[in-house]
């Protein structure tokens, strides 16, 4: 992956919007 072109930042606000949406519910795939 290009982590060092997003940034840590980047990496983790992916990161932590990917696991609020499985978070949330499995519906939206």
């Amino acid at each position: 992956g290009q982590i060092c072109g997003l940034g840590w930042r980047g990496y983790r606000l992916a990161l932590e919007a990917l696991l609020e949406q499985v978070g949330q519910g499995e519906e939206a795939t």
